[in-house]
């Protein structure tokens, strides 16, 4: 069980300042020095704890100081890290990173470079230290976005550091690229033809690692469900839309490239359908 850090209050309140400027947008780099034992690396573990309980990712790399030990070890442990949150390899190619950041973690930027690990040159490693700050810039300001029409946008009173919305049309406008896309009771506002062109529109924007989830009131195979009949037909009339089974949600995912994947329960009326392009 971790003790109580003690005597430290100074330099956590700092910690804790740059964390906050950090989720509103200003990063900020802390070098924490001192002889060894004195509490670097525990004072580090209280930030990553205070980052947590504010649903912050925190990163390590532990340098290793014997014979052997690769070049840029501490960045390659924290690239490997950052993998498991985000699509860090689409990203760096969407971004024309791949080739700096390929020294440094070959096992998760895979390309074939001249220039041998261990022997960069300063400019090599400015550009490769460079495409991290980058990889970093992008992986963060993949925040969750919310889209609607502008009317509904501009009526919005949000404003939260992990969190933008924006105006859009799904007809007209370009979506941005996404780790995930989230449509709740979207499609079953509108006919099929409609309902195709919305998923081509999230088809054009998704790499193929995206995610397409569709939380809505699925209608089961194989027995009427008197409250999904009821809505169907209130949909049918106010808005030409319907509700769906998930084969009736394959047929649409197919007809824009996705693959449906799985329909998840919820303890609400609400299934989840989730999709993956193809």
């Amino acid at each position: 069980m971790r003790t109580a850090l003690v005597g430290r209050e100074r330099e956590l309140a700092a910690l804790s300042d740059c964390l906050e400027d950090a989720l509103f947008g200003q990063p900020r780099l802390v070098v924490c020095r001192g002889e060894p034992g004195i509490g670097k690396t525990r004072l580090a573990q209280e930030l990553c704890t205070a980052a947590s309980d504010k649903h912050v990712t925190a990163l390590w790399g532990w340098a290793d100081d014997s014979a052997g030990a690769p070049p840029y070890w501490p960045w390659r442990q924290m690239l490997r890290g950052m993998s498991t949150i985000a699509d860090t390899a689409a990203i760096a190619e969407e971004h024309r990173l791949t080739t700096d950041l390929s020294p440094l973690a070959p096992d998760l930027f895979a390309e074939i470079v001249d220039q041998p690990t261990g022997s960069a040159s300063i400019e090599d490693r400015f550009r490769q230290f460079d495409a991290v700050r980058e990889l970093l810039r992008q992986v963060t300001l993949r925040r969750p976005l919310v889209i609607d029409l502008p009317e509904v946008i501009d009526s919005l009173d949000v404003e939260h550091p992990r969190m933008r919305a924006i105006a859009g049309d799904f007809f007209k406008d370009a979506l941005p690229a996404a780790d995930a896309y989230v449509l709740m009771e979207v499609l079953h506002d509108w006919p099929e033809r409609e309902c195709v062109e919305i998923l081509a529109a999230i088809r054009r924007a998704a790499h193929q690692n995206s995610t397409l989830l569709v939380v809505e009131g699925v209608l089961p195979e194989d027995h009427n469900d008197p409250r999904a009949a009821t809505l169907d037909l209130i949909m049918l009339t106010v808005t030409g839309g319907r509700e769906r089974t998930a084969s009736q949600m394959s047929g649409l995912f197919e007809q824009a490239g996705f693959r449906l994947d799985r329909v998840t329960d919820t303890a609400s009326p609400m299934r989840i359908v989730e999709g993956s392009p193809v």
